[in-house]
């Protein structure tokens, strides 16, 4: 979500096709592909700001890494606020239909309160770390992320890079064992989902992962590398694989199974961290058919405002669905198909339109600066 990092039409591309994936779930499409997107999301925000600070002296004292930060948050955060007061506005609306307590008031600003901080996803209930505008859990988590990542990349840096292709591959694995415990001690169900999906440290095996790939771009010089960009039968064959691979596991996670083992394997994590890595790296390197055809100026833009995107279409799918809800009319078929689109088009001109702003007022801001000098 960073918009410093230096922008690759592949990787924007990679961005909406993983935003697409998240909205396809959150209005109900049961084939979609959110939880790929979001190990997709940690991987390339680490994979690109690894890249981004390459030769770059990073802070050491907490409050240079606090800093740093919240340099990479600055920009969405004012659209993070707007969307949790309009979802705090909904939910005391939906409650006034039956009723409004003093109790739920109460409740709702002890949860702005956390959301404004940035700290519901390190709380294990359901109705706090996905609360209100459910998806900001993954900003929370960044923020942590974020402010790990200097001495996180230094320490990555001193590796060698068999040993980071190493942790490339036993970081997933690691976490599917922390999660059988859990499993056989018949964890909670949402305390095991945020375990397993929005807990911060959990998640910093898919931001380590990353930058482990970051790194191993960087070696080999795939960042200089990015103009000639040739189909190759091997970048093509990598990338069916990919998709094969993608597809098996979407079908075998609907089969399940009653194994604590198999069942940590299909946590909502780890096999998508391996498979996230592997699409990150294919749309870095786009060598192959699929990642040129999903190169297109479409999803580029797409791509470009997918970080708004993110935070705005979960809010206003919500506001559409209760609003419909009240009036007691349930969309069928073309219907359904028909308000789909219309959500998506309304998430996509909101977010360009909070661009527009946002790009606005960086450009005020440094003409206030230059002018101050």
């Amino acid at each position: 979500m960073d918009r410093s990092v230096r922008k690759d039409p592949s990787l924007q591309s990679l961005r909406a096709v993983a935003f697409l994936g998240i909205f396809l779930t959150h209005v109900g499409r049961s084939y979609a592909w959110a939880g790929l997107s979001v190990s997709a999301f940690f991987v390339l925000s680490s994979c690109l700001l690894t890249q981004r600070c390459a030769g770059r002296e990073l802070p050491g004292a907490l409050r240079g890494q606090a800093a740093f930060a919240w340099r990479h948050i600055a920009r969405i955060y004012p659209l993070h606020l707007i969307c949790m007061v309009l979802y705090a506005v909904l939910r005391l609306i939906i409650e006034a239909t039956v009723g409004l307590k003093s109790s739920l008031v109460l409740e709702t600003l002890g949860l702005m309160a956390l959301d404004t901080a940035l700290l519901q996803s390190w709380w294990p209930h359901h109705l706090v770390n996905v609360s209100l505008n459910g998806v900001a859990w993954f900003l929370s988590s960044m923020l942590f992320l974020y402010f790990v990542f200097p001495p996180l990349i230094r320490r990555l840096r001193r590796m060698g890079s068999a040993a980071r292709a190493a942790l490339m591959l036993l970081i997933p694995a690691a976490q599917i064992l922390t999660c059988v415990p859990l499993i056989q001690w018949g964890t909670d169900f949402y305390v095991y989902n945020w375990y397993s999906y929005c807990f911060p440290l959990f998640r910093l095996g898919d931001f380590a992962a990353g930058c482990c790939l970051g790194l191993f771009l960087l070696d080999r010089g795939e960042e200089k590398a990015r103009g000639d960009r040739r189909i190759t039968a091997m970048g093509t064959l990598l990338e069916l694989i990919l998709l094969g691979l993608t597809v098996g596991e979407m079908l075998l996670r609907r089969r399940g199974s009653a194994s604590p083992w198999i069942k940590a394997c299909f946590n909502n994590t780890s096999l998508y961290l391996w498979l996230a890595l592997g699409w990150v790296y294919a749309f870095s390197v786009r060598r192959g058919l699929i990642t040129r055809l999903l190169t297109n100026p479409a999803l580029v833009w797409v791509g470009d405002i997918s970080g708004y995107a993110y935070l705005i279409h979960y809010l206003l799918t919500q506001y559409v669905y209760h609003s419909m809800a009240l009036v007691r009319y349930t969309p069928q078929g073309w219907e359904r198909t028909a308000v789909m689109l219309a959500e998506l088009a309304a998430t996509l001109l909101l977010s360009a339109a909070y661009r527009r702003i946002a790009d606005l007022t960086s450009r005020l801001r440094a003409d206030g600066r230059g002018a101050a000098a």
